[in-house]
């Protein structure tokens, strides 16, 4: 930040007329705005040759005083008589390079400086100003710095010594509570400038919206009287915004356009709907503008497309009140850098925030981006949404969070080559090339592992339901035409499960990592095989987006036989489904007729071999069909024989 030179004249002026009789006025009698410290002489536990001491107090906000030596460092002013204070300002060397931590003493003994008069922490300003909440007297101020922002070293360009009449302001309180609000224009009354500053930060039945249109949009608060202006609040009803800024105006009417000052300006949509500006020092001001330069009509969090600004609040603070973040402030704080070529993991930043939790919560693609970080490169560029947690330790409430990322992949993609295979569900990726394999007249099917056998077969007897045509299945070496299905033990490929890499040109390759992956694959060829005859020519890296992807029937009140069942699972194969849920436990309500159904007696649809008369009183002869029953051993059959389905 430039600090502009600020004129002294005015200063020197009073001093020199005041110079002939000071001697009969009362030390406490100095003008409310005058710098007490203005070239009087400074003390410093240490001072760089360039940098003096003197450039403290010399009125020059260009100059600077530097310790070249870390904190803690310490100055002192003396004012050469007794005076009544109750301001202090510091300017520090820019924003990159500030005191986070001070005290400031008053004294009338250089050697006994006592407690504090004021103590700050956590400060974020490049201008520090400081008002007691009562005057304070004494010849000696003291600045002792006990921690710094940036460089190890101490540097402040100007220490400032007031006796003034401004009242205290509260910097934890919301002056724009309640006070004139006034708005560039209104979408309906229902939405007026008003509900902006009436203390509801959450509700749309109060908050403001800007008439339907393109902007500008405006919307100011008039705080009545001039007043400390150092943080800024907006509760945002949507992230609409793509250019905005703070601007203040210190007039005793109302506004003109050329009277407003840009004190912070953004370029990009708010990081969160909640959001808080901290200014880069404390201005004093009477009205405070939120301006909106530009916005889309559509949501970027998916809510409805409306062209039009909405606030729910503005809040306005002296200083920078300490609170505690909110969930969305905390997740906005998290950092993921966009991988490169060659990443073996994702670099994840994530804020340690007092009473907060986060944490890392997986990527919608493990077989990206797996559980501990680690990319599994894609063969062409993937998208995947990585997830975070947050959990308030007070009240153990949670939010989600998730940052999109791309992952670079392996091969590049060539616009005029083969699209994908139309399949369920669709390839998660695929590179392709030219031309398009078709069975020829001499393919075989060959498994490399023992495991795999069952998987050609039944590759081989699908293939010959869809085309009428046969295709041997050997175990061994392969040659050109050949499918070939392999298992690997190359856990950097990332298939994990369900997952396979498959490359198709004048030949077949198919690896996995388990006979699950060697299957699905065998279900993209046929897929591809019905349709067209062939299948493109290309590589695909495919894998599931979701771990469980089930069908459930109930068998407790229709019956099935076990045929059917065995067919849906078979259909369930071919669209790469891992789950079936059968239901086989009912109440017996319509056999019972009890005023209360759920007291009836409850049967286990699985084994025929009721008797009539048993079964705590259930009677065969009110079944009308014993195929609601599979016997223990048939089932057990149906589930072994579903297992060669994937």
């Amino acid at each position: 930040m430039k600090l502009k030179k600020k004129s002294v004249a005015a200063v020197l002026t009073l001093s020199m007329s005041m110079g002939s009789v000071l001697s009969m006025v009362p030390v406490f009698a100095e003008s409310a705005q005058q710098n007490l410290a203005l070239n009087k002489t400074a003390y410093v536990s240490a001072e760089y040759g360039t940098l003096p001491r003197k450039n403290l107090t010399d009125g020059d906000d260009d100059t600077r005083w530097s310790t070249e030596s870390a904190p803690t460092q310490w100055a002192y002013v003396d004012l050469g008589q007794e005076f009544e204070m109750n301001k202090f300002q510091m300017i520090w060397e820019n924003e990159g390079n500030y005191a986070s931590n001070y005290n400031i003493y008053v004294s009338n003994d250089p050697n006994n400086w006592g407690e504090p008069v004021l103590s700050r922490t956590d400060n974020k300003n490049v201008i520090s100003e400081e008002l007691l909440g009562s005057k304070v007297s004494g010849r000696y101020v003291k600045l002792e710095v006990t921690a710094v922002k940036g460089y190890p070293n101490v540097s402040c360009r100007e220490f400032k010594i007031f006796n003034t009449d401004e009242k205290v302001q509260d910097p934890s309180e919301n002056i724009a509570l309640k006070k004139t609000a006034v708005a560039s224009s209104e979408e309906a009354a229902s939405v007026k400038a008003a509900n902006a500053v009436d203390g509801n930060t959450s509700s749309r039945s109060s908050r403001w919206g800007s008439d339907v249109g393109n902007g500008p949009d405006w919307i100011y608060v008039d705080l009545g009287e001039r007043m400390n202006v150092n943080t800024v609040k907006v509760f945002w009803e949507t992230r609409k915004a793509t250019a905005y800024k703070i601007q203040i105006a210190d007039t005793e009417s109302t506004p003109q356009e050329s009277d407003w000052q840009t004190v912070k300006e953004f370029k990009d949509r708010p990081k969160s709907l909640t959001e808080k500006i901290v200014l880069d020092q404390i201005y004093k001001a009477r009205y405070v503008r939120l301006y909106v330069d530009s916005h889309t009509s559509e949501d970027p969090d998916g809510g409805i497309a409306w062209n039009t600004i909405s606030i729910y609040e503005l809040e306005v603070y002296g200083g920078n009140p300490d609170e505690k973040m909110s969930m969305s402030d905390v997740l906005n704080e998290i950092q993921v850098e966009t991988p490169k070529t060659g990443d073996k993991k994702l670099k994840v930043t994530l804020p340690e925030v007092e009473g907060y939790t986060v944490e890392y919560n997986g990527t919608d693609f493990e077989q990206i981006i797996d559980e501990d970080l680690t990319i599994y490169q894609p063969i062409s560029d993937k998208d995947v949404k990585v997830s975070f947690k947050i959990t308030d330790n007070d009240t153990n409430d949670y939010k989600f969070k998730e940052i999109a990322v791309t992952v670079p992949g392996s091969q590049k993609n060539d616009e005029t080559a083969n699209k994908a295979p139309n399949v369920l569900p669709e390839l998660a990726e695929w590179n392709g090339g030219h031309g398009n394999y078709t069975v020829s007249k001499g393919a075989r099917i060959v498994y490399k592992d023992s495991s795999l056998q069952k998987t050609a077969e039944a590759l081989a007897n699908d293939y010959e339901d869809i085309t009428g045509k046969s295709i041997a299945v050997v175990k061994g070496e392969s040659k050109t035409g050949d499918i070939t299905l392999a298992l690997t033990k190359d856990k950097s490929l990332g298939l994990q499960d369900e997952g396979y890499l498959m490359d198709i040109d004048d030949s077949i390759n198919i690896k996995a990592e388990t006979t699950t992956g060697a299957y699905w694959a065998t279900r993209t060829l046929l897929q591809s095989i019905k349709q067209s005859g062939n299948v493109p020519c290309g590589t695909t890296r495919d894998y599931p987006l979701y771990k469980v992807r089930s069908f459930i029937l109930d068998v407790g009140r229709k019956t099935f036989t076990m045929d059917y069942l065995k067919q849906i699972v078979k259909q369930m194969s071919w669209y790469k489904m891992n789950d079936f849920q059968v239901h086989l436990n009912d109440n017996l309500i319509p056999i019972e007729s009890l005023a209360d159904p759920m007291t009836g007696y409850s049967a286990f649809r699985l084994e025929s071999d009721v008797k009539k008369g048993g079964n705590n009183g259930l009677n065969q002869q009110d079944l009308t069909s014993t195929d609601l029953f599979y016997t223990k051993k048939e089932f057990k059959d149906f589930i072994k024989d579903s297992r060669d389905y994937g």
